[in-house]
């Protein structure tokens, strides 16, 4: 299957990982959590070890990462789209650079290099006629993509929904990078671990600067 097109804080044990599909080390993961950060909510956070065990190492063998959006425009925030774009790779780069991945974060799928990881969110029933948030009840709804630029095809893809705005949204994308690259980059012992998940923790979901245009959308 192709793409359609192209174009919260975590709730972690410390572990230590032992290779990027190595899933064994996490069963000493310790049950010190930390707090849902802002923008999030119970529902959407990361509940048990588990949860982080099961992540998928989605940025294995990949050298660089961009991110491509799909969302309904807004009148009184015709921006917003390139926003929400900006600010998940904003969580992509401050993911790399909390673990420490090898990766290289690029502004489009042109300017990046070597094998590209395209980071994708589209809005449940996305139009681009439309003005009005698109949500499922009062909540919002959408879905998000991992897909290899060169051949097109879906990686993986996860629902990302449950929370009645944008930030929210936000956190459950980080969730889902950062898990993912904590699978891939392993550390090399528990306190390495450790510092990664609380750089990870400390990421706003946000980036500063932009809090306001998320309140608006």
């Amino acid at each position: 299957m192709k793409a359609v097109s192209m174009g919260f804080g975590l709730l972690v044990g410390i572990a230590t990982l032992s290779g990027c599909s190595s899933v064994d080390a996490f069963n000493k993961a310790s049950n010190a959590y930390s707090a849902v950060r802002t923008g999030m909510t119970a529902k959407a956070a990361y509940s048990s070890v588990k949860d982080l065990k099961d992540a998928q190492p989605l940025f294995q063998g990949y050298t660089s990462v961009t991110a491509l959006v799909e969302i309904a425009p807004r009148e009184s925030n015709a921006a917003f789209p390139e926003t929400f774009r900006q600010n998940m790779l904003y969580l992509v780069g401050e993911s790399v650079r909390a673990i420490g991945a090898s990766l290289t974060t690029c502004q489009s799928a042109t300017a990046c290099g070597g094998r590209v990881l395209v980071v994708q969110f589209r809005e449940t029933a996305y139009n681009g006629g439309l003005v009005e948030r698109v949500t499922m009840g009062a909540k919002l709804k959408g879905g998000l993509s991992y897909v290899d630029l060169a051949s097109g095809q879906i990686v993986a893809s996860k629902a990302i929904e449950g929370v009645d705005n944008y930030a929210g949204l936000m956190g459950l994308i980080h969730a889902s990078i950062s898990t993912s690259m904590l699978k891939c980059f392993p550390a090399p012992d528990a306190a390495t671990m450790q510092r990664r998940v609380e750089a990870i923790n400390a990421i706003p979901a946000i980036r500063p600067g932009l809090e306001e245009s998320f309140k608006v959308s």
